[in-house]
């Protein structure tokens, strides 16, 4: 019978899945140019961030309340203000990730001018459709907060931690990074999905998802078991869509990805 461990195991497949592609990528040997090709299309996955979880968060029950309230503080994180300063005196967090980006050697001009590539478009068409898919599954709320967690802070860190110690730190020589080591800290997963507790005060937001997530599971039985298929089939959506978006950057000389739909 499936068990939370078999989940936790699920998600160590795929996140070694996606380091396994972008260890691909070979960052640390790329031009300058070529991995700032892949920051500035990464960054517009990162756009997509407030858009993506307004949705969920607009589809989500009474019943998955702790998760909707763990969601409204992470949305409020992207835009913080403080009693301090006057109100929108605070940089947004696209406003910080503009900031590491400029610090990274990117140019005004490169930042402006560029554009989301067709494949990135693709993978932002494709991020509604998962939710559409997600929002019909037998448990609703279970399927689009477990994909919203491992797509949007587990995933999100693994990515942003490969990118740091991969290049970044060592690119920023003792320039403070203000979004993606911060998002590294905040969004990583501390505690497995087995281990998951109600106590969040501590916990990265993948802790504090992980937390309303289980709370959310049925006791018993069938329902319990066709429950964790959905989270399941909720990690397997977000980990293909990280890796077909990467995949535009595959070296010209790497064997052809057979295509594949939505598994």
């Amino acid at each position: 019978m499936m068990s939370l461990v078999n989940i936790d195991a699920a998600e160590h497949d795929a996140e070694t899945k996606l380091l396994t592609t972008l260890r691909a990528l070979n960052i640390a040997r790329l031009s300058r140019a070529d991995f700032h090709r892949i920051l500035l299309q990464r960054k517009e996955i990162s756009y997509e961030f407030t858009g993506i979880y307004d949705a969920i968060l607009s589809l989500l029950t009474k019943r998955a309340h702790s998760g909707v309230q763990a969601i409204r503080r992470i949305i409020r994180e992207e835009y913080l203000d403080t009693s301090a300063l006057p109100m929108g005196d605070m940089p947004s967090h696209r406003e910080d990730l503009k900031s590491d980006l400029i610090s990274l050697g990117i140019s005004e001009q490169e930042f402006t001018q560029s554009d989301a590539t067709a494949s990135t478009l693709t993978s932002m068409l494709t991020l509604r459709e998962a939710i559409k898919q997600l929002k019909r599954s037998a448990f609703p709320d279970i399927s689009l907060l477990a994909f919203l967690r491992f797509w949007g802070e587990v995933l999100t860190a693994v990515e942003y931690r490969h990118f740091w110690h991969s290049r970044i730190e060592s690119e920023l020589v003792g320039r403070p990074s203000i979004f993606y080591w911060s998002h590294i800290v905040h969004d990583e997963r501390k505690v497995k999905l087995s281990e998951a507790g109600s106590d969040t005060k501590n916990n990265t937001h993948s802790d504090e998802l992980a937390a309303a997530l289980v709370e959310l599971f049925p006791s018993r039985g069938e329902e319990r078991t066709e429950a964790l298929h959905c989270v399941e089939y909720a990690i397997r959506i977000a980990v293909k869509h990280k890796v077909d978006f990467y995949s535009q950057f595959r070296p010209m000389d790497s064997p052809p990805r057979i295509a594949r739909g939505m598994v």
